[in-house]
């Protein structure tokens, strides 16, 4: 059986008052969030963030319908730039192969994923935000 970093709870923030929304009800839906959630909650260069907190409509180019997209994460630095964060592992963001024992699969996921963040970034740009893809190199590397 494959390992997966699913681990669903909820997390409860130290500093309340840098979480934007209900901080009694802040879910992650995988180790991965929950290390972020930390980190947000914990850095200094962290002015907010929020977890879940707005929608981005988008199409999805397989079954051809409007869909709700959640983006993982929203959150403000120190120097009052916008961030709007998906976390996934790093192979999600690469085109499958063929190869893979579970390429539909992937490939679905994989494409469902590029017109999401497709939107992410538009909307993002309005904003003048960055949307960001924070895989467990990103992690890796912030220490987190």
């Amino acid at each position: 059986m494959k390992k997966t970093n699913y681990r669903q709870g909820k997390f409860f923030p130290k500093n309340e008052e840098k979480y934007r929304g209900n901080s009694r009800n802040v879910i992650y839906r995988s180790s991965w969030e929950k290390r972020i959630m930390a980190f947000f909650d914990e850095s200094s260069n962290v002015e907010w963030w929020n977890s879940e907190g707005l929608i981005v409509p988008y199409f999805n180019p397989i079954d051809k319908k409007a869909h709700s997209y959640f983006p993982d994460f929203i959150f403000m630095n120190k120097s009052k730039q916008v961030y709007m964060v998906e976390v996934k592992p790093y192979r999600e963001t690469l085109p499958p192969t063929k190869k893979l024992k579970n390429y539909k699969h992937a490939a679905i996921t994989y494409i469902i994923n590029q017109s999401k963040w497709k939107q992410a970034k538009e909307f993002c740009e309005k904003q003048n935000w960055k949307f960001i893809v924070w895989t467990e190199k990103e992690m890796k590397k912030m220490g987190i």
